[in-house]
């Protein structure tokens, strides 16, 4: 069942959607709180005075220059700019984790429903079978003159009941052996 789990949380869309949002909100977070730390650029730039071309380096010039930006009277904007895309940040995480829950929950169940289909069809087969050996003895009777022409089709009824029986229990093992596949984010239900 863990298994399945795991497949579903590798295999579904939606999730792995959810899970995006979920990440660009971290780096929201962590994007703000970059602002927090300096910044230091530098540049360097080449040049010339002259307007016409000569070979003569006398008026070239070079110029390289640092700059160095601290934010100190920003604390409260950015701080409440943190703290909103925390919130958003968390929601977002919690969204994600109550929607692994659901899957999770809904796969178990699935995966139950399944279990009890396929021993409802084992017990509806077991079930046709002895229905058939007992139509085969009633017609087998009644050919020898031991039962009356009621009592036949008293068990010919019972055969054909119990075959819509089992035929009723296989679709729905069918069924729930499909949505447990589509569940688990499996779109080709041949496998």
């Amino acid at each position: 069942l863990e298994s399945l789990h795991v497949k579903a949380f590798e295999a579904r869309e939606d999730l792995k959607a959810m899970q995006n949002f979920q990440d660009i909100a971290k780096k929201n977070v962590d994007l703000i709180k970059a602002d927090d730390y300096p910044k230091i650029n530098g540049f360097a730039k080449y040049g010339f005075y002259d307007s016409s071309l000569s070979s003569s380096s006398k008026k070239d010039y070079y110029m390289a220059g640092i700059n160095i930006e601290l934010n100190i009277f920003d604390a409260f904007k950015s701080s409440y700019a943190k703290e909103k895309e925390e919130v958003k940040y968390k929601k977002q995480a919690q969204v994600v984790q109550e929607y692994k829950n659901s899957i999770i929950k809904d796969i178990d169940e699935s995966f139950y429903n399944m279990q009890n289909f396929l021993k409802i069809e084992k017990e509806s087969e077991a079930t046709l079978e002895l229905n058939e050996l007992l139509f085969e003895k009633t017609k087998l009777m009644y050919e020898n003159q031991m039962i009356s022409i009621t009592e036949l089709l008293e068990a010919e009824a019972n055969l054909y009941n119990a075959k819509s029986r089992y035929i009723q229990a296989r679709l729905n093992t069918i069924i729930s052996k499909s949505q447990l596949l589509l569940l688990i984010g499996n779109k080709d239900l041949k496998k």
